[in-house]
């Protein structure tokens, strides 16, 4: 093999998928069962990096007052994970149709939170403008005040006191397990090598960062081989 890739997660697999689509041999060695760990664990929501949108903001404003290269290095980072973010996002919505699908999210501004209801707002709908929601005639973000968002905030038993709005947007929600098997497979009819239940090991070339072969060991049977 050329690779060996120690984890079956989603981003082991995922790996491992894109490695074969380019004719690279490539084994994948789980200790357990494939996308039971982490990725089962995870709160599914397939966000488009809309948690990056206010660092970039930051420290775009603090590059302006400060005149600061370090700060726009920053910025034009956490812009580029957040476009990253939103482009993973509609990938998964477009290769996995019956178990990625998109779903509003909302988010209640109060008096004296952080984030004043003007920046959430312009937030949300800079992030609508770069996924190209209404491009695409999708649902957007929208904003309830006043008597319509205490209703909201009643209806869900959400506190009301000092309650300035509420603004909802999309994002996915996805079986991520689910995904992640359905990239195994894929990666298999690419030439992908999975070996589930295994403890993988390494054979030492004499520096201690190099290595020869990678070792694996089957947890049940305690068959040993070398890769």
């Amino acid at each position: 093999y050329d690779v060996a890739v120690v984890g079956g997660g989603i981003n082991g697999i995922q790996t491992a998928n894109e490695l074969a689509k380019r004719n690279v041999k490539v084994v994948v060695i789980e200790k357990g069962e494939y996308a039971s760990g982490t990725t089962s664990k995870t709160t599914n929501i397939g966000h488009g990096g809309i948690r990056y949108l206010p660092l970039a903001v930051m420290h775009l404003i603090k590059c302006t007052l400060l005149l600061s290269l370090r700060h726009l290095r920053e910025a034009r980072s956490h812009w580029r994970l957040m476009k990253d973010a939103l482009r993973e996002r509609e990938r998964l919505l477009e290769d996995h149709p019956s178990l990625a699908n998109r779903e509003e999210f909302y988010y209640l501004v109060y008096k004296g939170d952080r984030y004043s209801l003007f920046w959430v707002r312009a937030g949300t709908w800079l992030y609508d403008r770069l996924a190209g929601m209404r491009k695409k005639g999708l649902p957007a973000r929208h904003v309830l005040k006043g008597e319509e968002a205490l209703a909201f905030a009643r209806q869900e038993g959400l506190k009301t006191n000092g309650l300035k709005g509420v603004v909802s947007y999309w994002d996915a929600r996805l079986k991520a397990k689910a995904i992640a098997l359905e990239v195994l497979r894929r990666a298999q009819d690419a030439g992908a090598v999975f070996i589930d239940h295994a403890r993988a090991g390494v054979v030492p070339r004499g520096d201690a960062d190099d290595f020869d072969a990678v070792s694996v060991t089957d947890t049940r049977t305690l068959h040993h081989e070398f890769v």
